[in-house]
């Protein structure tokens, strides 16, 4: 009998780790969450809804040797590598990811393989383990040896303050970590404290080149900044649109001091958002965001507040831009 599909558990977002030994981390895969359902040395991938998303990851669907009799539900995440890099990017994942065209998919499953992540064990054959420990959980999980498949893992983790995880994190750039106590059961469908995610962000200053008019109960003023940094020549580089993290207040004082520098020509040398209203390029911001994507625009931008201190001029592109 295939195993029942179960609604993910998820993990609740925090802006510092948690402390104490009653933790465990892993590192956080910037990836697809994906339940793979293992019946007779066949595997199923559903995704966070229950849908089957097995047909646009050919590779994965053969069951690793220590599977073939087995019928198991295991929660992970289905992962591209950068080859270039050696770290997870969502990016090269989204050229995978609705893709149905089985010619297409084939030709993808060569020159952007996948990977899946396992990272927890729920059901094996008539036995549920969602009511197991965390640590219970992971044992079973290791004793099924996945080894042995290309494209299947099981990544080790860490019990602790999670320091050697976050060195981890730190030193390939990853996207952050994830800590579980140990002692959780697993809740099907329920964004738990037992379980805590901690990304790792970058911020930076950058340059307002324009605005775009915001809608909604935006609809009077900013909804979004179109900012950019100096390249090594001194022009100014569109980086994309901020909007999130922009108070009442910040609309109201952003409003007033734009449209006193407006300008008729944009100030980027590369192309910036549809409808954005250009300023004279002198006014810094700081940003907080995920990562720089392959298109040289941020990730998760958020601001943070307005920089008087800073020249914007002097405003460039932080490799490593600081960590907090």
């Amino acid at each position: 009998m295939q195993p029942p599909w179960v609604a993910p558990m998820l993990a609740t977002l925090r802006t510092r780790r948690p402390t104490g030994d009653n933790w465990a981390w892993e590192l956080k895969w910037d990836g697809v969450r994906a339940m793979a359902h293992v019946h007779n040395g066949h595997v199923r991938f559903s995704n966070r809804s229950g849908g089957d998303i097995s047909a646009g990851y050919p590779e994965l669907t053969i069951a690793p040797t220590a599977l073939q009799l087995k019928s198991l539900l295991i929660d992970g995440e289905i992962v591209a590598i950068d080859t270039a890099t050696g770290r997870p990017s969502f990016q090269l994942l989204q050229s995978r990811m609705h893709v149905r065209d089985p010619q297409r998919v084939r030709e993808l499953s060569i020159s952007a393989p996948v990977q899946f992540i396992a990272f927890d064990l729920l059901h094996r054959d008539h036995e549920n383990l969602t009511d197991f420990t965390y640590l219970q959980r992971r044992d079973e999980l290791l004793a099924l040896d996945v080894g042995d498949a290309p494209g299947w893992q099981i990544p080790p983790h860490q019990i602790g303050d999670g320091a050697s995880t976050w060195d981890i994190v730190e030193q390939f750039a990853l996207e952050g970590a994830v800590a579980k106590r140990i002692d959780s059961r697993y809740e099907s469908g329920r964004r738990s404290p037992e379980w805590v995610k901690v990304k790792r962000t970058l911020s930076q200053s950058f340059v307002i080149g324009g605005w775009q008019p915001g809608t909604g109960r935006r609809a009077a003023t900013v909804g979004s900044l179109t900012i950019g940094v100096h390249d090594t020549a001194g022009k100014l580089v569109c980086s994309g649109s901020v909007g999130s993290g922009l108070r009442d207040a910040d609309l109201d004082h952003l409003l007033h001091a734009l449209t006193r520098i407006a300008t008729e020509s944009s100030p980027f040398i590369n192309a910036a958002p549809t409808d954005t209203r250009f300023v004279q390029p002198v006014v810094v911001i700081d940003v907080k965001f995920t990562e720089w994507t392959d298109a040289e625009t941020l990730r998760h931008p958020v601001f943070v507040s307005v920089r008087s201190d800073v020249d914007p001029l002097t405003v460039r592109r932080v490799e490593g831009s600081t960590h907090q």
